[in-house]
């Protein structure tokens, strides 16, 4: 944790106080003097029993507290594309079809609120909104805001993996074509991937 005044400048000193505030687990070394740099860490945060989510709490007196969060598991999550992982579409345009991916465990059961980052790999000036996204807790189902074709080059590469586990990745690419002509979309408010796709499509 980083502690600063109200002008960001570094507070060496500070003592920040660490507590679980959700699940069964547990602190070591929970009370911190920040150093120099004013940065101040717990000496280990143990994940409780129950697989679910977990809240670590870290407050200086007389100031808000910062909750960190970290999602207990059963078995390694994996992720499988559940969206076409090639299509083709318009250069400068929104894809047909989001990149969307399922996350579970090693029994095929979803697993929710599982970070997933989708990046480009490949593709010159193809763009990505969005690319860091929760997989939903019913479904287990994550995607990007939106994934839009450059015009520098006619292929574009976007791949799912999952941030801190080293299990497989999941590659999508589009083939753009030149049009004379593009519809830019923007979406004045959130919407679901399956009505995203209904006004690319369209």
């Amino acid at each position: 944790m980083l502690v600063t005044d109200a002008f960001t400048n570094p507070v060496a000193g500070a003592v920040v106080t660490y507590a679980v505030t959700l699940n069964n687990g547990s602190v070591t070394g929970g009370t911190a003097t920040a150093n120099a740099q004013g940065r101040a860490s717990p000496a280990s945060w143990t994940l409780g029993s129950v697989a679910g989510l977990n809240r670590l709490s870290a407050s200086v007196s007389g100031t808000n507290s910062v909750v960190f969060a970290a999602q207990g598991l059963t078995a390694a999550p994996s992720i499988v594309a559940i969206s076409p992982i090639t299509q083709a579409g318009i250069l400068g345009a929104m894809v047909p079809r989001v990149p969307q991916v399922r996350v579970t465990n090693s029994l095929g059961q979803i697993i929710g609120n599982i970070p997933v980052q989708f990046s480009i790999v490949g593709g010159g000036d193809a763009l990505v909104a969005g690319g860091l996204a929760l997989s939903d807790a019913l479904t287990g189902v994550a995607a990007p805001v939106d994934w839009r074709l450059g015009i520098a080059g006619t292929f574009s590469t976007v791949e799912a993996t999952i941030p801190g586990f080293p299990g497989p990745k999941v590659t999508f690419t589009s083939t753009g074509t030149f049009s004379p002509y593009v519809v830019d979309v923007r979406f004045l408010t959130s919407v679901t991937p399956a009505q995203r796709d209904a006004f690319a499509t369209a």
